[in-house]
């Protein structure tokens, strides 16, 4: 069975198994045929205990608010696309920047996404994506000249095989990246990578 990539649009052949890796943009992709459909999609969301009270979920986004508050001036404003139910980011990051909010299952807001912006959050967000070609266009068209791109994922680097990875366990996660998907992300879309960390990629519009 044979499907093209959903970013890079080279051919992926799928046999046994549920992921096809792309010789190359180094993707792993999700057998679209066992897709989630939008209300499964939405329940495994709601399992999620992503609570602005949940220490231990906010102490996994603070590595990613300092990167932002390492690379983005005083005032800025950015948008947390995917942001989930609860606008966490924005308690992480209160007095330093402002923020919008877009979630296609929580906050389907479109207004958010008629305006430039000085910087993008992708965080746990791009693993989520069934057409990343079309969704990171969208997005590179929202960033304004020198504008700051944040995608955080668990990238499949070291990873020796997927078949019982956590990561790829999940229904819901349909695109998985290396550091190489993401250098062909900044060449696809005018982008530059200006830091990497082991889960974080910032990505600057040229």
């Amino acid at each position: 069975m044979k499907y093209s990539c959903p970013l890079c649009k080279s051919i992926l052949t799928y046999s046994n198994y549920e992921f096809a890796r792309c010789v190359q943009c180094d993707a792993y992709v999700r057998n679209p045929m066992t897709y989630l459909n939008h209300s499964d999609e939405h329940d495994r969301y709601k399992l999620h205990k992503n609570t602005l009270d949940n220490e231990p979920y906010l102490n996994f986004l603070t590595p990613l608010s300092l990167l932002i508050r390492k690379h983005v001036p005083l005032r800025s404003i950015g948008l947390d696309f995917g942001c989930g139910p609860v606008f966490a980011m924005e308690k992480l990051l209160k007095d330093t920047v402002s923020l919008n909010h877009y979630d296609a299952f929580f906050h389907p807001n479109d207004e958010s996404l008629h305006q430039k912006y000085d910087f993008i959050i992708l965080s746990e967000v791009i693993e989520h994506f069934h057409y990343p070609q079309k969704e990171l266009q969208r997005l590179r068209g929202l960033l304004k000249s020198q504008g700051l791109l944040f995608i955080q994922t668990h990238r499949h680097d070291d990873i020796p095989s997927i078949k019982h990875w956590y990561y790829a366990k999940d229904p819901t996660h349909v695109f998985l990246c290396s550091l190489k998907t993401c250098q062909v992300i900044a060449d696809m879309f005018d982008l530059k990578i200006i830091e990497t960390t082991n889960r974080c990629v910032v990505l600057q519009a040229n």
